[in-house]
């Protein structure tokens, strides 16, 4: 459940103009989340390595892990150490 700000713009793209709701991201998350349990073996207290570039789906991917009690380390495909 979302509450009133459900149709509000959560993320936007600004290269595309993309945009993502709060409700996208949590009609996307839940089923997600499923999948990575079932498909995916992400377990409670288990921590998920997330190598992705900024998108607008970026928030359901990490929305998704901490439904199933999972622990996010993001790792940004454009980091460089110089």
């Amino acid at each position: 459940m979302v509450g009133s700000s459900g149709d509000k713009v959560a993320t936007i793209d600004g290269t595309t103009g993309l945009q993502r709701t709060f409700q996208d991201h949590c009609r996307k998350a839940g089923p997600l989340a499923g999948i990575s349990k079932s498909k995916m073996d992400v377990v409670k207290d288990g921590t998920i390595a997330m190598y992705c570039p900024n998108t607008v789906d970026y928030l359901s991917v990490v929305l998704t892990r901490s439904l199933c009690g999972a622990r996010v380390t993001t790792i940004d495909p454009l980091y460089m150490i110089e």
